[in-house]
């Protein structure tokens, strides 16, 4: 499991040194016959009799026990004869004393030997394996090594001073005996003289036989990085690609934490990642592929809520709401068993206080009582169908357990096993072959008949010039496992982040240097090696260019849409948003977290197929940015399509109003109005009437609309607006209206104010056709405004004036003061300033008979006042002349104008309407008189 950073030590080899007893005969004992006793030529009473050890002959015991009907020793007698005779008739020579002593005295002396691999493994078809015979003595001990085969007699292999080693390349299935003796010289004579220091017994098992998992030709599938449903919208792109190198399977990292992210006090599972998980497998079953799945990956710091990365398995609660994510994994993954093999590792399940070979039978106790039996702890009905595997990187695969010892329950309940291949790059072929051989003894000497995998393996190169041995090395693992019917898991496909190699390995991240292909997807020489192997070949893939018309939008109902067009080398896109913070992302979003450049959220899609637009909700009246990257199996496009800001703008509100209200009645005794409602474009709205009988469906629209209604009367009329799904009138059945207005009709008056005022003509006076100015005056007078040269005003004193939208006045002080809504305020200037003086739009001066300036009601009822009071009761009536139409307006608030010989129902003037100078001349007789009302009026203040 290469997700985790973790240094062994060289691997040591483990002699199976088996030294002389003093409780029984043993191998070494030097014994003499009570009888006359057959030699055979095996541990068999049918075996043929090679010879006959008389009574009282002596020799020494080279091997065994066989046991069967009798125990079967094989004896080299002194006269050369060597066989296998019954223990029966055989007594030991030596006393158990003088024996254990001359042991301990040649243990002590530094005196070993042993044997790697030991069994060695014959080759499919092969009666020999090779297995290497190392043995040490101090530098000035001359030691000879001396092998007996089978029921041979023994001969000398080799004879050295000091330590030494020498291939034996002819093993056989009936084992061979290696025994080293001190010795004086190196004679061979000297044999019946000689006693044994060590002896180490080395065998030879056969291949395992061919099964389902000897076909897995797997690379694991890793990213530092991307989120795992990130990682695996990406593997989806590079399935094709590893497909068509070789590999029929794929190792998916898939972290206890991602997938639940909460174990205890009660588990909260991530559905969003088994979606993309199945999504994956589907692409793979339709790959012909499988995946393999690695189920306790945690650590420090990546561990689900609740869960101690380095005591999960000694706490009860914790490994139990282990073995509970494991069914609802299987659970939630079920129908998936033929493509899926799933595993349970010794590595980030050893207590974080127990790493290392002296802690090898605690740990390996605890893993027979927790994972180590992980298969008979969960339900029988959700672990039916599934293929479970043991992998181990240490415990068995390294030898870090004494013989017989082991981290799996017993009896064995898994259905395959996993070793581990790591930190070869400096073994020749040779050498790699015979560990490798060793390592699965291991595990055949305990499981002959459980498939073995090699299910990781792989060789670290950081740079260029390391290439060419990762190659090599990976190479030979492959043709290893491929030669001995085990199925091998090459770690690992890309580089652990999209740096690259060389920035992977100076950040000393797990994994780094051990993958196949560059970050810029080509191939490293290794991949073009294994790809041939496997009979593959490595498709190299470009980084595709970015989405093209690419647009974004979103209307006023939060339906948003990302658009572009499809682009030649990508087989996916990903789009992508970004959102205020503290605003959660669109349903089917994947949050990617705040952005580190403009502090907003991300939220995307990572394996987006189609070409057309990205249809989701948004809440509205808010601001966002849209981007879209291209995706292949070699990455992301660079750049991305965009950005593009859009705004979801705020909704139109549903609203109802009508014009005119109240309309006037005519003689008919109705009258018309236009009723208007306002609601979101694509938004089905009804419009009820209720005139006091009945209540009748008026209109239906989508979105905003208008009807004029012509039958208005004296009684109120109620319109109230609903908004539906459908035009049919049982869609507003029970609904609240969104929206209500009443509207009716009234008599027109006999005048305005109820008196027999007949408007006059004028009363505006624009500043088309005269040159206005300002000018000094002397004394106090200050500034006067004069027009085509001349004071306007009698005596140049006041006026009443609009400037620019604003009333000012001037009384006979020289004050000036300007009209707000709580009354009229002095200046602190004269107003002089040229940018107010009379203007062809929107400068007029105001004069009628009287006195006249705006009120202080609000700005939707602001009345004009006359000579200091409403103009009309109640701050009703009132008479104006614009653009030399004169209107007015009476206590209902409705307005009408005089079309000479009557009054007409109208909508509110606008002021600021230019008139003609024949309009505006009439007005100029009734100044003089007005000016003597406004001395009077503003005079005083």
């Amino acid at each position: 499991m290469r997700h985790y950073t973790r240094l062994f030590a060289s691997v040591l080899t483990v002699a199976m040194v088996l030294p002389l007893t003093v409780s029984a005969l043993a191998i070494g004992d030097r014994v003499q016959t009570s009888n006359n006793l057959n030699v055979r030529s095996s541990a068999s009473a049918q075996a043929a009799i090679v010879g006959t050890a008389p009574l009282g002959a002596q020799g020494t015991i080279v091997s065994g026990p066989t046991i069967n009907s009798y125990t079967w020793w094989n004896i080299r007698w002194d006269n050369g004869l060597v066989g296998w005779s019954v223990q029966d008739y055989l007594q030991r020579v030596a006393s158990a004393a003088k024996a254990a002593a001359s042991f301990s005295t040649t243990e002590a002396s530094g005196l070993a030997i042993s044997a790697t691999p030991n069994p060695c493994t014959l080759d499919n078809g092969a009666t020999q394996c090779a297995s290497t015979i190392s043995w040490s003595a101090p530098s000035t001990q001359i030691v000879q090594v001396w092998v007996q085969a089978g029921a041979s007699y023994p001969v000398q292999f080799a004879c050295t001073a000091g330590s030494g080693s020498l291939n034996a390349p002819w093993i056989s299935g009936g084992g061979d005996t290696f025994i080293l003796y001190p010795a004086s010289s190196c004679d061979p004579s000297l044999y019946n003289s000689l006693s044994a220091a060590a002896i180490v017994q080395v065998s030879a098992i056969g291949n395992q036989p061919a099964s389902p998992y000897s076909n897995i030709r797997s690379t694991t599938w890793y990213e530092f990085g991307p989120s795992y449903a990130d990682s695996l919208a990406n593997l989806r792109a590079a399935i094709p690609s590893l497909h068509a190198a070789g590999f029929n399977t794929v190792w998916l990292v898939t972290p206890w934490m991602d997938m639940q992210s909460s174990a205890l006090p009660s588990a909260t599972w991530n559905e969003s990642n088994f979606t993309a998980l199945k999504q994956t497998l589907d692409v793979l079953r339709a790959n012909n592929m499988q995946a393999l799945m690695d189920l306790n990956y945690l650590g420090q710091g990546w561990s689900p809520a609740g869960i101690d990365a380095c005591t999960w398995t000694q706490n009860s609660s914790m490994y139990s709401a282990f073995t509970n994510y494991v069914s609802g994994f299987l659970q939630r993954i079920n129908g998936y068993q033929s493509t899926v093999m799933i595993m349970v590792a010794t590595e980030a399940a050893e207590p974080c206080s127990m790493l290392g070979s002296g802690y090898a039978p605690q740990v390996a106790s605890i893993m027979r009582n927790t994972i180590g039996n992980l298969p008979m702890q969960i339900p029988s009905s959700v672990r039916s169908g599934w293929r479970i595997g043991y992998h181990d990187y240490d415990e068995l695969n390294l030898g870090w357990l004494s013989s017989g010892d082991s981290p799996i329950a017993s009896p064995n309940p898994f259905d395959f096993l996993s070793m581990v291949a790591y930190e070869m790059e400096s073994y020749s072929d040779s050498q790699i072959a015979s560990e490798l051989s060793t390592r699965a003894a291991r595990f055949r000497a305990l499981y002959p008949s459980w498939p073995l995998i090699v299910g990781e393996y792989g060789a670290v190169a950081c740079d260029s010039s390391a290439e060419a041995n990762q190659s090599r090395v990976v190479a030979s693992i492959l043709n290893w496992a491929i030669a001995h019917n085990a199925g091998g898991n090459l770690w690992q496909w890309q580089p652990v982040t999209k740096n690259g190699t060389a920035s992977d390995c100076s950040a000393g991240l797990s994994g780094a240097g051990l993958n196949l292909m560059n970050a810029n997807g080509t191939p490293r020489p290794a991949a073009d090696t294994v790809a041939g192997i496997l009979g593959g070949s490595i498709v190299t893939v470009s980084i595709p260019p970015p989405p093209s018309n690419f647009t974004a939008s979103c209307d006023e109902s939060g339906t948003a849409s990302l658009g572009w067009s499809p682009v030649s080398g990508a087989d996916s896109y990903r789009p992508i948003i970004y959102v205020p913070i503290g605003q959660l992302c669109p349903g089917g979003w994947t949050d990617g977290g705040t952005s580190q450049t403009n502090q907003n959220r991300e939220c995307h899609i990572s394996d987006y197929h189609g070409t057309g637009a990205q249809a989701f909700s948004l809440p509205t009246g808010a601001t966002y940015t849209g981007y879209a990257y291209s995706h292949n199996a070699a990455g992301d496009s660079n750049p991305a399509a965009g950005p593009i800001n859009f705004m979801c703008a705020a909704p139109t509100p549903i609203t109802l109003t009508a014009s005119p209200n109240p309309c006037t009645l005519l003689s008919s005794g109705t009258c018309s109005s236009t009723i208007s409602w306002t609601a979101p474009a694509g938004q089905t709205v009804q419009v009820w009437i209720n005139d006091g009988s009945s209540n009748k469906l008026m209109s239906c629209s989508e979105g905003s609309s208008s009807t004029v209604v012509p039958w208005i009367g004296a009684t109120p009329g109620t319109f109230s607006i609903y908004k539906t799904t459908s035009c049919d009138a049982s869609a507003a059945s029970g609904k609240t209206a969104e929206a209500t207005l009443v509207v009716k009709g009234v008599a027109p008056p006999t005048s305005p104010d109820g008196t027999s005022i007949t408007p006059i003509s004028g009363g505006t006076i624009t500043a088309s056709n005269y040159s206005w100015s300002f000018s000094k005056q002397t004394g106090s007078l200050g500034y006067l405004i004069l027009k085509n040269g001349v004071s306007d005003g009698s005596s140049g004193n006041l006026l009443l004036v609009a400037l620019k939208g604003k009333l000012f006045v001037r009384n006979n002080a020289a004050q000036w003061f300007k009209w707000t809504t709580g009354g009229w305020q002095q200046l602190s200037y004269s107003l002089d300033k040229a940018s107010l003086l009379p203007s062809e739009t929107g400068s007029y001066l105001l004069n009628k008979q009287g006195i006249w300036y705006f009120g202080a009601a609000s700005t939707a009822d602001k009345p004009i006042y006359r000579n200091g009071k409403p103009a009309g009761a109640g701050m009703a009536n009132y008479l104006i002349n614009i653009g030399g139409t004169t209107y007015a307006r009476n206590s209902l608030k409705a307005w009408y104008s005089w079309n000479g010989t009557g009054w007409v129902a109208t909508a509110a003037p606008t002021i600021g309407v230019t008139t003609t100078s024949a309009q505006t001349a009439a007005l100029l007789d009734a100044i003089q008189a007005i000016l003597l009302q406004l001395q009077q009026w503003v005079g005083g203040r």
